[in-house]
């Protein structure tokens, strides 16, 4: 459900604030994904997507910016599903 609600972000003036990451190559390290995913999630990342805000953080400074659009210069976070 998780990964679904990432895969179904909506698009801000910025883009989506949230995005599933492609399955890297190489999953070394990682567990196998415990369920079969439907068709549209097959090959994204079942552990990590990404965000324009980390969420683990509870007012972060990028939530202050006065600017319509999100400044590229703010970084991007990987976020765990977890």
């Amino acid at each position: 459900m998780a990964m679904r609600t990432i895969y179904l972000a909506s698009e801000g003036p910025s883009g989506k604030a949230t995005r599933l990451l492609p399955q890297a190559e190489d999953a070394d390290g990682k567990p196998k994904c415990p369920i079969d995913l439907p068709s549209h999630l097959k090959g994204f990342d079942h552990c990590e997507y990404e965000g324009a805000y980390h969420t683990g953080v509870t007012i972060p400074n990028e939530y202050f910016c006065p600017d319509v659009e999100r400044p590229k210069e703010l970084p991007q976070h990987t976020l765990d599903f977890t």
